[in-house]
Parts: structure tokens; sequence; C-alpha cells
């Protein structure tokens, strides 16, 4: 895994958490964190968008090296929060429709 890889990775990761903890944070601070329980639901849709998004970021720059590897960093870094917060969305709603 290259350079244009691993930040990518890195910022598909964090756009994962950020979706999974913001609501969680939200709440706590709404309720005073008085009772509030994190549903575990959410880190198996976590894990399964994480491994999902990295492996397709992976596929989609090797098949694109040259494109990706002269592509700023502001730019690689934006495109993997975002596809990593936008995909973990999607698996949370079959998260929550399976349950």
């Amino acid at each position: 895994m290259g350079n244009t890889e691993l930040v990518l990775a890195v910022a598909v990761f964090l756009g994962c958490i950020v979706r999974v903890m913001l609501p969680y944070l939200r709440k706590a601070k709404e309720t005073g964190a008085t009772g509030l329980k994190f549903e575990t639901k959410y880190i198996a849709s976590a894990l399964i968008a994480i491994i999902i998004t990295i492996w397709t970021v992976v596929e989609a720059v090797g098949a694109m090296p040259t494109m990706a590897a002269d592509a700023p960093l502001a730019l690689l870094i934006s495109t993997g929060l975002v596809y990593g917060y936008a995909f973990q969305s999607f698996a949370n709603k079959i998260a929550e429709s399976w349950t």
C-alpha cells in the first residue's frame, strides 16, 4: 500500500468513526450521559463499513494510480472522510433494518 492508499485508508477510517460517534456524543450531551448505552450493532456496522470502504478505495486507486498520485492531499483526505462517513450511514441503515 502506497502513501496515497494509506492517506485514503486513514481518512475513510476516521470518516466511519466520526459517523458512529457523533450521534452518540450528541445524545450524551443532551441527556447528561445518565443511563446512556452505546448500541453494539453500530460497532459491527462500523467494522464492516471500514473493511469494505478501505478495500474499495485501495482497488480504485490501484485502477488509476497516476491520477491518484497527482491528487492534492486535501482532496484525498476530504474524499476519504466523505466516503467513509457516507458508507457508514448506509451501513447504519442496514443495521437498523435488521434489528
